[in-house]
Order: structure tokens, then sequence, then C-alpha cells
């Protein structure tokens, strides 16, 4: 790990959240199911509560990486996994240096992966978390944008349930990643214009009452009935292309997870 990543003084041995954080990151060893989810519950609520010394020392002493092995883990049951997410989108909740330490311990790409998940729960925490990831953080939002098919899984994710959340948050960070590499990299390049159609004339003979008419082009002739006075030819046009264009705004948003 750089050493430009932690770079912050650690606690005061006497900061009563360190000896709750120190005994919580002891459980995430246990062999008990229930024991390892106590422990994340636990310093995620530390994290959530404490103080910017406290949830960096999270990061620094080894947690986060004991959360991200846990979270790696084939075996570890969804339950645990939701759990892991959710205390880990608090611990890098506007901490550069824990969104940084994350990248490094390529929680970003096991984010991304679980966007695949079969349980909606987890793919939508994910989602959660990865905001937190890449907000105002250049480095992470570059990583995140590289991963395999990542707007594509943004896109299935976004069709999830999420009518007890806040809002859409797949869709949300959809385009935050399309600002971000629109920004980056320029306005995608539009599909050209088709070429107009010939225009098509239309004649008719003046000696009827209801002529017929044969519209001409590159395609062949086409009999119709038209209403006409006097003959001639007449320009039919061709109808317009129009184009629309979207703007994108984005907002300060406060992530608050499901209501």
């Amino acid at each position: 790990m750089s050493d430009d990543l932690v770079h912050q003084d650690g606690p005061s041995p006497d900061d009563p959240f360190l000896k709750d954080l120190q005994e919580n990151a002891r459980r995430l060893h246990s062999q008990s199911i229930k024991e390892r989810t106590r422990g994340v519950v636990e310093i995620g609520q530390i994290a959530w509560i404490s103080n910017d010394v406290i949830q960096t020392h999270i990061s620094s002493s080894g947690i986060l990486k004991d959360l991200v092995d846990l979270l790696e883990k084939p075996v570890e049951p969804i339950t645990v996994k939701v759990r892991i997410v959710q205390s880990v989108s608090v611990i890098c909740r506007n901490n550069r240096i824990n969104e940084n330490v994350a990248r490094e311990l390529g929680l970003i790409e096991i984010l991304a992966r679980l966007l695949d998940d079969v349980s909606e729960e987890l793919r939508d925490w994910s989602c959660h978390a990865l905001f937190f990831l890449i907000s105002e953080n250049p480095m992470n939002q570059e990583r995140l944008l590289k991963s395999p098919k990542i707007m594509e899984k943004l896109g299935k994710v976004s069709h999830d349930n999420w009518s007890t959340w806040f809002q859409n948050e797949a869709h949300e960070l959809s385009k935050i990643l399309e600002f971000v590499n629109e920004v980056a990299h320029g306005p995608p390049v539009p599909s050209p214009t088709p070429s107009p159609a010939p225009p098509i004339l239309a004649t008719a003979t003046a000696t009827s009452t209801t002529p017929s008419v044969t519209l001409s082009s590159s395609t062949g002739a086409l009999p119709l009935l038209a209403s006409t006075q006097g003959g001639g030819a007449a320009l039919l046009p061709s109808s317009p292309v129009l184009g629309a264009g979207m703007g994108l705004t984005l907002k300060n948003y406060e992530r608050q997870g499901p209501s």
C-alpha cells in the first residue's frame, strides 16, 4: 500500500471509540456467523458516530482490508456481505484516505462484480457504496469506468425495485459516470445523419378531375390519387429530421439508502 494513502495521526489511546473498534475487529475473524455479522455492523456504526481520526484508523489499522477479504470469500453468506457493503459505504463516506485505500484493495472491482449478483439487496447496496467511493475522486471514477461492462450492469440494476430507496441509485450512478466520461473524453460522436431521400415529383394530367399521380423516386414509381388544379409539377418536400439533446445537471446528493 502506498505510503501517501495513510498519513493521518492515529487516535489517542484514551479515545473511547478505539477499544470498541478493536474488540469488533477481532469479531471479524470469529468462526461464528453471528459474531462476524455483529463485528461488521458495529464497525460501521462506530465509523458513523465517531470522528475522522477513528474513521481513518479503520483503514490504516487493516480493518478495512479484513472487511474486503470477508466480502471476497465465496462461502460468506449473502446477509453478511450486505452488512459489509453497508459498513464500507459509511467507512469511505467523505473520507479521501479511505476511498484511496479501498481502491488499492480492489474494492471498486469487487463491488462492480457484485452488480451481477443474484441478490437484489446486495446489488443495490453495492451501487450505494460505489457512489461514495467515486464521489469527487477522479482516480476512483476512472477505475470504475474501466470496469468491464459497467454501464450495461448499471442499466440492468436500474430495473431493480428501488421504491423503498430515496432514488434509483443505479440510474444516478450511470448519469454521473456518463458525465465524467464526457468531460474526460468529449461528447460521444453522433451517428451520421442519413442522406435525405431524393425529391419526389408529382406529375398530374390536367384533363382529369381526380388525376392519377405517379411518384417518381430512386426506389421506383408508386401510383397515387391526388387532387390538383391546372396540372404541372409539384415538389413534395421530404420530412425534416429532428434531433434532441439532453442536458445533465449533477446535484450534491446526500445518500441515505432505503427509507
